[in-house]
């Protein structure tokens, strides 16, 4: 079933406006809500407030977390002679690299504009 676009004129539109308020015969009376949905309802609230705090926090927790490693874990750096030294130093800085990434990638925008296609 398809819709069709009439276009109508002004007087035409304000006949029909009137007719559908004139169809309506007494008073209609406002639906009792339940006390669990107005629950359910300003329980979604506070999850939705939540949620930007715990999603910074944890960026927050991610950079606390990769200056903890590099200040502390430097020892790793001596634990090892010959070319594993290459290796050990690749995996010292690993956290420094990921981390980097995962902060760069955070303060990207990710809401597409209006019309913009968006590859899933």
């Amino acid at each position: 079933m398809s819709a069709v676009n009439i276009p109508l004129e002004a007087g035409e539109a304000r006949r029909i406006a009137e007719e559908l308020v004139a169809s309506f015969e007494g008073d209609i009376q406002p639906v009792k809500v339940p006390l669990m949905y107005r629950f359910g309802i300003l329980l979604v609230c506070a999850v939705m407030i939540l949620l930007p705090l715990v999603y910074i926090a944890l960026i927050g927790v991610v950079c606390f977390l990769v200056y903890y490693h590099m200040v502390n874990h430097t020892g790793m750096l001596g634990a090892t002679r010959g070319r594993a030294v290459i290796l050990v130093f690749v995996a010292y800085l690993a956290p420094l690299a990921i981390g980097g990434i995962l902060d760069r990638e955070s303060r990207h925008s990710t809401i597409p504009v209006q019309g913009e296609l968006v590859n899933c």
